[in-house]
């Protein structure tokens, strides 16, 4: 709403207020109600529907959150909506179908730059490692990108994808740089260290990581793998023990677990 001027004539006050009491005295009350409640009520309905999906959508119940977001689009569309969309249909591996919201979303403003980070993830998937990091390097054209090492991290696995190791410690590096706290780069550093044959320093990465984050689980995992290779079985079976403890009937700790049946041999 326009901010009103600082000098405004008591005449211009009273003829103003006598405009609006004769246009409410001609206007009907339903008619006003048209006017106003469908836009109030469609994003309501957008808001609620949009929401849930994402609720679904993080509770991992993709196709659940689809049927949100397709009743959100119904009332309005929006950049945020399709790259939803997009997420959800990759997580339902239907990556042609994703692609195409992540276009719909920069249709709609080209400077949303999650949704060529989201692309570039469909194309690492479908194993177009080239024109996935072009689709990532294009986010961070947007000075204005709140998440830069998001789009880093994913630069990096595309190129360790592709044996390029050293591209991809440079740009997880850059990852870690920019958003220290921000954890999937040192795990895929360690992990890109250890296939280099530096256990040391994949051992140094999970180290610092697990100063700031004892209960990463996943970084203990890992730590495990690296002990055992090296013959430290007890500090792998510690390593194991922990995961198994803190993230009690998960893959990770069933996987963990494996290792600890092992080790009792």
């Amino acid at each position: 709403m326009k901010k009103s001027p600082f000098c405004i004539m008591a005449f211009s006050i009273l003829v103003f207020t006598l405009f609006l009491l004769a246009a409410c005295a001609t206007t009907p009350k339903s008619e006003t109600k048209k006017e106003v409640q469908p836009k109030d009520l469609k994003g309501a309905r957008y808001t609620l529907h949009y929401n849930t999906g994402l609720s679904r959508l993080g509770s991992g119940k993709p196709t659940y959150a689809m049927v949100e977001f397709l009743e959100a689009e119904k009332y309005k569309k929006t950049p945020e909506l399709y790259y939803a969309m997009g997420q959800t249909c990759y997580e339902l591996k239907r990556y042609s179908l994703s692609l195409d919201y992540f276009d719909k979303a920069l249709l709609m403003n080209k400077d949303f730059s999650k949704a060529y980070v989201g692309k570039g993830i469909v194309l690492i998937a479908l194993g177009s490692y080239d024109k996935a990091i072009a689709e990532l390097k294009n986010s961070l054209e947007n000075i204005v990108f709140h998440e830069p090492e998001s789009a880093y991290y994913n630069i990096a696995v595309a190129y360790a994808k592709m044996n390029n190791y050293e591209g991809a410690v440079e740009n997880l590096k850059t990852a870690i740089k920019l958003k220290p706290e921000y954890i999937p780069p040192y795990i895929e550093l360690a992990r890109i260290y250890r296939k280099m044959g530096r256990a040391d320093l994949s051992e140094g990465i999970l180290q610092e990581v697990l100063e700031q984050y004892p209960k990463l689980a996943q970084a203990h995992y890992m730590l495990g793998i690296i002990y055992l290779e090296q013959k430290r079985y007890l500090a792998a079976k510690m390593e194991f023990s922990e995961v198994t403890k803190l993230v009690p009937d998960t893959p990770l700790a069933r996987e963990a677990e494996k290792y600890l049946k092992g080790l009792e041999r």
